[in-house]
């Protein structure tokens, strides 16, 4: 997590200490100077009544030794100083030796010890310690994973003004975790966190404004939301601001654009930038082409399990390219991005086995991959199952099964499928033989591009036609081609409401 504030803030306990007469004259000479940037100074003044056993100037030295301020950075001795004030109970180094134990820095990475800290901070009304305990609770780090415990500790640190706890309370009411999901809610605490500068709320409140959720839906606001979090460097911010100059929305399109903002969010590591980076590499989009360079951009996120990578590396291998053509390298990645339910994925697994490519051939696997594809809607795996089914291809034969799938992707545009519902119709399998809706749906698949099939399909068909068939075929094939009008008038044919 480590998310430190800024050394103002983390020395604000001490400036109030001092403000009250509660330290030594030392420490605070040695908090105003370390406000100054005066590090020596601070050293100086803070070295005897750290030594006497004062937890601020015990704080203030360790902050001095872990960011390497007028002394060699050293995290064992900001541990050891950090700990010091910490026993004492000063929440501010209780929080400090929290992200130690979290980073794993001078100490041994422990995240029950971190939570332990940050529970000590945060039972003192410490605001950082209550966002972090809530952190903890809902990462599952240190403490048993519960939405509710982190969101009762966001609301306390929220209720002091902290930004961070903002921020991630915005999130609980955007996904419904831990609290009852509302978008207007989640938008007024994103709003709040984004308006003082917090990047991670300005990207949240990005998001809201691209869905319209809670506000009304505008790509101009969310574009520039999410520039002000890129700005800041935050790699997802980065990576959508991309994704909206590549898609043209709330900006101009501009791929080179977008590569520039891919690169860095991928830089930093966020695998969907190095996704996107890598398909730009791929298509040669505001970038020249290099298959070897979206080759490498998709194995680093497909290391870190990006699903979509996992599948297009899996294409590159299964191509031969950007590495060298490897159908055993294809079947794995295929199948680590299939077993995210990711239907392209499976519906290029159920191809390997269909036609033994890096697996050993099986029309029983290849039809189990493309009905898991196709229940999510893939059209490529749904237009293949109706192949299954009308072949018994590994499963029974059924016309009635190949004749529903291959409407399904007829239904969503596949020329393919609507050729094949075609050949049904016209043999009669299925449904009742119908000649004119045969050839209409013949005359789709060609106006869609299928200029295998469908065009000698037409010819061989229209032999058995009468002149008057074939013109009542011809004006239905014109209304199945409207846009979104298939179904309707695909029903309202068999339904006998227009012929």
């Amino acid at each position: 997590m480590t998310n430190k504030l800024t050394k103002q803030l983390l020395l604000t306990s001490a400036v109030l200490l001092a403000l009250s007469g509660a330290v030594s004259a030392g420490t605070r000479e040695g908090i105003a100077a370390y406000a100054n940037d005066d590090y020596a100074t601070a050293l100086r003044e803070w070295q005897e009544p750290a030594a006497h056993g004062d937890p601020v100037a015990q704080n203030g030295l360790g902050e001095l030794y872990q960011g390497g301020y007028g002394v060699p950075e050293s995290a064992s001795t900001a541990e050891s100083w950090f700990r010091k004030a910490a026993v004492a109970g000063h929440a501010g180094a209780q929080n400090n030796l929290a992200d130690l134990y979290l980073d794993g820095s001078g100490v041994p990475q422990s995240d029950a010890d971190a939570a332990a800290w940050y529970r000590k901070a945060a039972l003192q009304g410490n605001a950082y310690g209550q966002y972090s305990l809530g952190w903890m609770y809902a990462n599952g780090r240190g403490v048993p994973q519960s939405d509710a415990e982190a969101v009762n500790w966001y609301r306390k640190a929220v209720a002091q003004d902290n930004i961070s706890a903002q921020a991630a309370l915005a999130f609980m009411y955007d996904k419904g975790r831990g609290v009852a999901k509302n978008d207007a809610e989640a938008v007024r605490l994103y709003r709040l966190a984004a308006e003082r500068g917090s990047a991670i709320a300005q990207s949240g409140l990005a998001d809201m404004y691209f869905d319209g959720r809670g506000v009304e839906k505008n790509d101009v606001t969310a574009a520039g939301l999410f520039r002000q979090s890129a700005e800041q460097g935050r790699a997802y911010a980065q990576y959508s601001l991309g994704w909206m100059y590549a898609n043209g929305r709330g900006v101009a399109r501009d791929d080179a654009e977008a590569v520039s903002w891919y690169r860095k969010g991928a830089e930093k590591g966020q695998d969907s930038a190095q996704d996107a980076l890598a398909y730009m590499y791929e298509q040669g989009r505001g970038v020249e082409q290099n298959l070897g360079e979206a080759a490498r951009w998709y194995r680093k996120a497909a290391e870190q399990d990006h699903a979509s990578a996992q599948n297009s590396l899996g294409w590159m291998y299964q191509k031969g390219s950007g590495v060298p053509q490897d159908n055993d390298a294809a079947v794995d990645w295929y199948r680590k991005a299939a077993a995210q339910d990711n239907a392209a994925a499976q519906t290029n697994l159920g191809w390997m086995y269909e036609n033994g490519l890096g697996v050993a051939q099986s029309d029983v696997e290849a039809a189990k991959w493309y009905r898991k594809a196709a229940d999510q809607g893939n059209v490529t795996a749904q237009a293949n199952l109706g192949i299954f089914y009308e072949n018994g291809r590994g499963l029974p034969k059924h016309d009635g099964e190949a004749l529903r799938w291959y409407r399904k992707a007829a239904i969503a545009g596949s020329a393919r499928a609507q050729n094949s519902l075609g050949t049904m119709y016209e043999a009669g399998h299925g449904a009742g033989k119908n000649l004119i809706l045969a050839y209409a749906l013949y005359n789709l698949a060609r106006a869609n591009g299928d200029k295998e099939y469908a065009p000698d399909n037409i010819k061989q068909l229209s032999a058995k036609m009468s002149a008057a068939d074939i013109s009542r075929a011809q004006q239905l094939s014109m209304r199945l081609y409207e846009k979104g009008a298939f179904a309707r008038e695909l029903d309202a044919y068999l339904k006998g409401v227009r012929q």
